[in-house]
């Protein structure tokens, strides 16, 4: 699904938003989202764009 791309040049949150009027693109992307937050994965080590995963995953999980 071409919506699950963030494409260059667009605001990171403005593309969360895009995401968030479409329900199917909405549950993938929250999922994707939960993965990528999953310190488990990473050594339990937060990477750089952990705040900016939260910062989405709220905005979704609200929108």
């Amino acid at each position: 699904m071409k919506l699950l791309t963030h494409p260059a040049g667009v605001p990171y949150m403005d593309y969360i938003r895009l995401i968030a009027e479409n329900p199917i693109a909405k549950k993938v992307k929250m999922a994707d989202l939960e993965h990528n937050m999953d310190t488990r994965r990473v050594g339990n080590v937060k990477t750089r764009k952990y705040d900016t995963y939260v910062e989405a995953l709220n905005y979704l999980q609200n929108s």
